[in-house]
């Protein structure tokens, strides 16, 4: 058990304001994935919090064409999405640790359809068409890590050609390798540019509007005075 009675009637108060059905779907493999049981578990003793909530576990050597449609590449992956909608929202590695918060707020975003996010953000938002892939690497102990996943889970939230995944730096060693993670939060940014740290909406997002156009080639940004 990873949920505690106490946890699952705070859970319950916190969730207790949904509106619209929140679908989970996590992407497992029996080869090789050490903790897909272990978020299997956890989901399903989060399930009975809200009637709101639903739990579709796949495999993702056999869902195959599933797992292509919602752009799962490894597991495990969680996907949060509505009945009709994939948003671009995924958790690969098991959302544990400071990081369940990343995964409570988002299932409170797409179950009210409240972002939070500011008028000044959405109209930077609204002044680009270029698409971006955003992986928000952390680790479980790292306290500054949920708010960085959250926010690129808001920023896919309203976007529709942008795409945020929370990746568990220990998770995916070869991953955080690939991308010289050596702090987290890192966020990367289509596989090119990156920065590092938990900031504020306006630095968070002006950075990856800053790396957009030549986000090709590796780059460290800088927060935008």
């Amino acid at each position: 058990m990873f949920l505690k009675d106490s946890d699952i009637e705070y859970l319950k108060k916190e969730v207790s304001g949904l509106t619209r059905d929140v679908h989970m779907v996590l992407f497992v493999s029996e080869l090789g994935c050490e903790y897909c049981k272990d978020e299997e578990q956890l989901l399903k003793e989060l399930l009975p919090t809200s009637d709101r909530l639903h739990l579709e576990v796949k495999n993702i050597n056999i869902d195959r064409e599933d797992a292509q449609k919602l752009h799962v590449t490894a597991a495990p992956t969680l996907v949060l999405k509505d009945a009709d909608h994939d948003y671009g929202i995924q958790f690969m590695g098991i959302p544990a640790g400071h990081e369940f918060s990343a995964l409570l707020a988002d299932i409170k975003m797409i179950g009210t359809g409240e972002h939070g996010l500011s008028d000044a953000t959405l109209n930077k938002l609204a002044s680009t068409d270029k698409p971006a892939e955003l992986l928000v690497f952390v680790t479980p102990s790292c306290p500054y890590c949920p708010s960085a996943v959250h926010m690129g889970h808001k920023l896919a939230y309203v976007k529709e050609n942008w795409r945020s995944a929370m990746v568990e730096a220990m998770e995916f060693p070869q991953l955080s390798q690939r991308f010289e993670v050596q702090a987290v939060p890192r966020i990367v940014i289509n596989e090119g540019a990156y920065f590092e740290g938990a900031m504020p909406e306006h630095m968070f997002v002006d950075l990856i509007l800053k790396a957009l156009p030549t986000s090709q080639n590796s780059r460290i940004l800088r927060a935008v005075q």
